[in-house]
């Protein structure tokens, strides 16, 4: 299912319960020339159409990846690492998040694109699936936010750039989520 919603200080955010089960893509990016010219507007469909089995994976749990490729421990290192910082607050993850991160990685690991693949889908899975999951005061977040700014480092692109974004947020409001 693909459904998309609003996040701003006019909605209730979703428990963490909902976006362990979530993919979470932000959509921020706002060009207003974009789609004013009707000749571009194409709304024709395409003669070939992507089959299903190139876009749904056939793996639901992390054990069926585990031993698929061989970076599947670097992934679990990984995912300890941000506990440990997670450690005492109620944002730490658990068995369906590692395991969304384990088939993540083994499907990017089939399109490696550059050598850098794995640090790219480890942050593109830990934007999607821990930062979104981050939300409070300072009290509850302060420290996690500096934390994982320290293990997330500048490789780590978004969520390096959305760590710093939500710190600032905090700083500001007093408060802070993943949401802008």
């Amino acid at each position: 299912v693909i459904g998309t919603v609003n996040m701003d200080e006019t909605t209730h955010s979703f428990s963490r319960k909902v976006l362990d089960r979530a993919m979470t893509f932000e959509m921020n990016n706002v060009d207003l020339n974009a789609g004013l010219e009707s000749s571009k507007n194409d709304w024709s469909y395409p003669d070939i159409f992507i089959s299903p089995n190139e876009v749904l994976g056939k793996f639901t749990s992390g054990a069926e990846v585990m031993n698929e490729f061989n970076e599947s421990n670097k992934v679990i290192e990984f995912l300890i690492n941000i506990n440990i910082e997670l450690e005492g607050t109620p944002f730490k993850i658990a068995y369906r998040v590692r395991d969304e991160f384990l088939i993540y990685c083994y499907y990017a690991s089939l399109n490696q694109k550059n050598t850098n693949w794995l640090t790219d889908a480890l942050d593109e899975m830990t934007s999607l699936k821990i930062l979104s999951r981050i939300e409070g005061d300072e009290t509850k977040t302060g420290l996690v936010l500096s934390n994982l700014q320290r293990i997330l480092h500048a490789d780590y692109k978004k969520s390096s750039a959305k760590l710093k974004e939500m710190a600032t947020r905090l700083q500001l409001n007093g408060y802070t989520s993943f949401w802008a």
